[in-house]
């Protein structure tokens, strides 16, 4: 379904919600979701701008986007009327989780994205319609209580559906009709939600962080306990075994990185907290290897950096902790910027070597990656 939101609505406006996006303040309330959200996602593209780098980042960012690329963001931008580093104001996302099945498997979930800004809906439209055609797909106008609403069709047997409600001030984004509705309803009256799920959500979670996150998962069934004589049997997954997470990032003034997750019981807390320490030990593990490519000096400032992730787990709750100096963040941002630097220049020498006989294949050619940083 994002894939299908990503190509009619478009990628340029998906990436938009991450880049530029700027979340309600906590002072406002939460945003106008139906009842029943399993998880919140928002990230404050405010604390992004404000960055010094930012305007530089993002003119290396297009430059390096390919020839396609260029041309869709550039007729975005012609046809909606719409500039997303100008014209996005806020962004928050819902999740809603299917419960769980008898039979153990999953259903799929829906997602409501609600982005605030100025937007043309006729111009929106009318583009919405013609990616839809193009692709071989269909667009559906009709409204509901004054608002413009499409029902985007993907082509092919089996095809996703996706709703997009637009007004002057706010995209409505989902892939059920009724939650569409209901969503629209509420912000043109303008009211918050008052879901108390929803509020005891954000309990104890920094709403003014640049990026946070927010959820209940589903119960699902306990798993079959691992057997020492079997190594086929591998142990329960401890992500299948959180009950409620909290996550948040702020990146004002340096990096402090904050995740509490709540387990089903310690057994699985400290499973997952295992984990957060092997993925960190897989960090260093990785320096090792690129060496070559690191001074000594940075080499051993990346690895007392990664020295400063801090888990913990007490009784069914774990905590993962991160935080950098704005000196600290600033000098891993150019620790990582020059290894990448270093991989590329490499890569593309190899690529070179084996290529220069013969002509490459379009659908070969590396793609261009963005710099590092937060």
């Amino acid at each position: 379904m994002i894939r299908h939101i990503v190509r009619f609505a478009p990628a340029v406006l998906a990436v938009a919600l991450l880049i530029w996006g700027a979340a309600v303040p906590a002072a406002e309330g939460l945003p106008a979701f139906p009842d029943g959200a399993d998880i919140i996602i928002s990230l404050n593209g405010a604390d992004i701008r404000s960055q010094p780098s930012f305007d530089s980042d993002m003119q290396k960012l297009l430059s390096q986007l390919d020839d396609e690329a260029t041309r869709e963001y550039n007729e975005f931008k012609a046809k909606t009327g719409m500039d997303p580093a100008r014209d996005l104001d806020a962004a928050a996302i819902a999740v809603y989780l299917p419960a769980p099945k008898a039979d153990g498997t999953e259903g799929d979930p829906d997602f409501l994205a609600i982005v605030r800004g100025r937007f043309s809906p006729a111009k929106i439209g009318a583009y919405v319609e013609s990616m839809a055609t193009k692709e071989g797909g269909k667009a559906t106008q009709s409204t509901h209580n004054g608002v413009a609403v499409y029902e985007i069709v993907e082509p092919g047997p089996g095809a996703d559906m996706a709703y997009l409600g637009i007004t002057n001030t706010s995209l409505v984004i989902g892939n059920r009709k009724p939650l569409i509705q209901k969503t629209i309803d509420a912000v043109t009256a303008g009211k918050m939600s008052a879901d108390p799920k929803l509020k005891t959500l954000m309990d104890g979670v920094d709403m003014k962080a640049t990026l946070w996150a927010v959820g209940l998962m589903p119960a699902k069934p306990a798993p079959p306990a691992a057997d020492p004589q079997n190594p086929a049997m591998m142990p329960p997954d401890p992500t299948d075994q959180i009950k409620s997470f909290a996550f948040s990032l702020d990146g004002k003034q340096g990096v402090n990185l904050k995740v509490d997750i709540n387990c089903k019981d310690a057994n699985a807390a400290m499973m997952m907290k295992n984990q957060a320490e092997m993925l960190r030990g897989m960090a260093g593990m990785m320096l090792l290897q690129s060496g070559a490519n690191l001074t000594p000096e940075a080499a051993t400032k990346f690895n007392q950096m990664l020295q400063k992730i801090q888990c913990n787990a007490v009784a069914d709750k774990v905590s993962v902790a991160f935080i950098l100096t704005q000196a600290e963040k600033d000098e891993l941002v150019k620790i990582l910027n020059d290894l990448k630097t270093k991989l590329d220049a490499q890569a593309k020498a190899a690529d070179g070597s084996t290529t220069s006989s013969a002509p490459k294949s379009p659908e070969m050619a590396p793609r261009p990656q963005g710099p590092a940083g937060f």
